[in-house]
């Protein structure tokens, strides 16, 4: 038998009965379908996080990128010029 623990929340009494009737539904227990639920969401959260740090190592690479093509063009690091405001900056 594998071993459990126990986890007590407080949950708006219809909340419990339409999980009770989501298990009936699909013939598990609710222990079983709660721990299903959990499963995936936490599943899902870390599938997420996985894409953002995918996502922020991306940038990173670029913003690096966009460096080496700065520092290797003349004036593109002189601060005294600014960029064209295209009005998208606050969007």
């Amino acid at each position: 038998m594998p071993e459990r623990t126990q986890l007590n929340i407080n949950i708006k009494p219809t909340v419990l009965q339409e999980i009770k009737k989501a298990a009936r539904k699909k013939g598990v227990t609710i222990a079983d379908f709660v721990t299903d639920i959990i499963l995936k969401e936490l599943s899902s959260l870390s599938q997420n996080e996985t894409d953002l740090d995918l996502l922020l190592d991306r940038m990173n690479r670029i913003e690096e990128e966009i460096y080496k093509v700065k520092t290797s063009c003349p004036g593109q690091l002189d601060n005294s010029k600014s960029v064209p405001d295209d009005g998208l900056a606050n969007k």
